[in-house]
Parts: C-alpha cells; structure tokens; sequence
C-alpha cells in the first residue's frame, strides 16, 4: 500500500533526507518548511502520516497537532463526521529539542508519536 506523507521540518537537509527515504520505500511524500503551511496542507489533503517537526516558523509543531486532531474531534461530536469526509493522519512529532514535558504534551493531544 502507498501511503501519502506529510514531512514538516525547517530544516531543508532533514527535509529532504526524509522525501528522499520514503520515497525509497514507495510512498509518496509531501513536503513543507513552515508551520502555516503545513496546516494548509493537511486541511485540503488526505494524508496517511504527518512527521512534524517541533520547533517550527508560524506554527509549531503542538499548534499544528492541536488545530488538526481539535478539529477532527469537533467533527465527530457535532455529527459532521460521515465517515467519507477528511479525516486527521497519525502524526509523529520530531525534534531535537524533546523534553518529557513536551513528549507527554504531544501525546495527550493526540499524537501517535514523539
């Protein structure tokens, strides 16, 4: 199975060792360098996985989590969920600057990873 995959990172050396990677393995990557971007993205595609990096320009990665999995959380509570419309990717938080604090974080806003 190809699997489509947010890759978020500012740093353009890790950006594309990662493209480069999944690419390798079949799936089909998709790259942003900022914050912003990456929640446009998410919010006009359906994505399998997010890799998010942390520490991000416009919106971090935690901000990112919490607009994407509140959003999807808000879906299925008003009943707007039909099981066809989008819906969120697992995401996976990366950085070089973890901490518990941040791991727990991440993981009480939904992400599968960090």
């Amino acid at each position: 199975m190809r699997a489509k995959i947010l890759i978020v990172d500012d740093d353009r050396d890790i950006l594309l060792g990662l493209e480069n990677r999944i690419t390798w393995m079949g799936h089909e990557p998709v790259t942003a360098d900022n914050g912003k971007d990456a929640l446009r993205l998410l919010e006009q595609g359906e994505f399998d996985l997010a890799l998010l990096d942390l520490e991000l320009p416009g919106l971090s990665g935690l901000e990112i989590l919490q607009r994407v999995k509140g959003a999807s959380q808000s879906e299925r509570q008003t009943g707007k969920d039909t099981g066809a419309a989008h819906t969120a990717p697992l995401i996976i938080i990366l950085t070089a600057f973890g901490t518990i604090e941040r791991a727990v974080q991440a993981i009480q806003l939904g992400a599968f990873d960090f």
